[in-house]
């Protein structure tokens, strides 16, 4: 476990379904343990985060592109930019995906 109890949230998840081979895109992704051995493609655009995720070998992506059978997602916090992290969620995700 590390300091970051919604990415720890997010990795239990991703670990019960036994996703956690998978490509995977992580939009707003953030850095964290829970990371660590991985097949991630990151997208960060806020350059304090994008900073620590290259440090913790997760270059981010400027822009996620194609589709991926895994998508992660930590919404914002206002509700129209949570809606439109869902949506974009969607749009990366193959069919059939999680």
């Amino acid at each position: 476990m590390s300091d970051d109890a919604t990415l720890d949230t997010l990795f239990l998840m991703v670990n019960s379904l036994g996703l956690g081979g998978l490509p995977t895109a992580f939009p707003r992704a953030r850095a964290g343990a829970p990371l660590a051995g991985r097949i991630l493609t990151c997208e960060q655009g806020f350059k304090p985060e994008a900073d620590r995720l290259t440090a913790a070998g997760f270059p981010p992506v400027e822009r996620l592109d194609g589709r991926f059978p895994v998508v992660l997602l930590l919404p914002g916090r206002q509700t129209e930019e949570a809606l439109a992290d869902f949506a974009r969620g969607l749009d990366l995700l193959e069919p059939g995906g999680s």
